[in-house]
């Protein structure tokens, strides 16, 4: 929540006005609000008659930490409590003999579960991830180091492997869902407004439609953690490398196609260049 105090009066007016209307009432004593955008830093408690928990730079909600700081919340979500969840989870199925099929199941249905509700709508740390990894594969071989190369095991079993879970690769599968969701066109979310926001002076559909390799997102210069890294994904999964269509070969935010060693940022009546850092 941000503003002054008039705004702020004038929000939980609305919510009240809201509430006679259609009688659904916010339950202000089980509320938590906190300062973001140039506020973010402020500790004080506007003077409301409302009896709301005003917190400070983070609040959880439905299980997710929300925080203006995108390290702190990274932090929260993966490194805290969540992290100690899923290796107790382990522990308790460490002692029963399983067999490596039998843990790569615990793995995927009981651990990994624990961490899909928060890699789909928040920004992911890849340096936590790779301890959850570790975690896992120490799960699997007891702690005693790799017995089988990674790579191998994550093969399907025809391929000589067993379907291990790799869970940056789910991560990446869960940020891709968003973009397919967000390009078809029968799917009216309302989610996709705040999508809008973030990429419309990027053209909207034009840069997702492109082929961007992921090292050309950077100069796109996109503000929003999330937005950044979906596209970023989004890109390492889109991007060919070969033209094999010249005709359906987009002009616009293709790497293959460059000015000044650039790829063009725009539009056929505005080209924009990225900026040089």
């Amino acid at each position: 929540m941000y503003g002054t105090k008039p705004s702020i009066e004038r929000f939980f007016l609305l919510l009240d006005i809201f509430a006679k209307l259609s009688g659904l009432k916010v339950n202000y004593e089980k509320t938590e609000a906190l300062w973001i955008g140039s506020f973010k830093n402020r500790t004080d408690k506007p003077a409301i008659k409302q009896n709301i928990k005003w917190t400070f730079r983070k609040v959880k909600s439905l299980g997710v930490w929300f925080s203006t700081s995108v390290e702190e919340a990274a932090m929260l979500n993966y490194q805290g409590k969540k992290k100690e969840k899923i290796s107790k989870i382990l522990n308790c199925w460490q002692v029963r003999r399983l067999t490596l099929l039998g843990k790569i199941t615990v793995t995927k249905s009981l651990a990994a579960s624990q961490l899909v509700y928060i890699m789909s709508p928040s920004p992911s740390s890849q340096s936590y991830l790779k301890e959850i990894r570790q975690i896992l594969y120490n799960f699997l071989w007891d702690g005693r180091g790799d017995k089988i190369k990674r790579s191998v095991m994550l093969n399907e079993y025809k391929d000589g492997g067993l379907k291990m879970l790799d869970i940056q690769s789910s991560n990446c599968a869960l940020k891709a869902k968003w973009v397919q969701k967000y390009l078809d066109d029968s799917n009216q979310a309302k989610w996709k407004l705040f999508f809008d926001y973030f990429i419309k002076e990027h053209n909207g559909k034009l840069l997702l439609t492109g082929n961007l390799n992921q090292a050309d997102v950077a100069g796109l210069n996109i503000q929003d953690t999330f937005t950044k890294e979906v596209i970023e994904i989004w890109s390492s999964l889109n991007y060919a490398q070969n033209l094999t269509d010249i005709g359906n070969t987009p002009i616009w935010y293709n790497s293959l196609i460059r000015i000044a060693n650039q790829p063009i940022f725009g539009h056929a009546r505005e080209l924009i260049r990225p900026k040089t850092f």
